[in-house]
């Protein structure tokens, strides 16, 4: 199921069973829809999935594929450390 090596989606997936509500999946630009599965299971756990937006990803495929299975939040790229420091700021509240 995964054929790419090393892919990111057994370990969003792992990180989503260990730590569930307190992981943040971001998927960046690339090839391919590695990450969307891993990004669903991290959204499925209450935790935060970021995106790329698409427009500004030098190869879009990645976030594409992530955003048309998982509706995650989907941001500029200086925008996404803001956001994941939001979000860990929240969770310590």
């Amino acid at each position: 199921m995964h054929y790419t090596r090393p892919a990111i989606a057994p370990l969003f997936e792992s990180a989503a069973d260990a730590f569930g509500k307190r992981v943040v999946g971001i998927v960046l630009s690339g090839q391919g829809r590695n990450g969307a599965v891993g990004l669903a299971a991290i959204k499925s756990k209450g935790g935060l999935a970021l995106v790329q937006q698409p427009g500004e990803a030098a190869a879009p495929d990645m976030p594409k594929a992530a955003i048309a299975a998982v509706s995650p939040d989907s941001l500029p790229v200086d925008a996404i450390a803001r956001r994941v420091a939001q979000f860990c700021y929240d969770a310590e509240l």
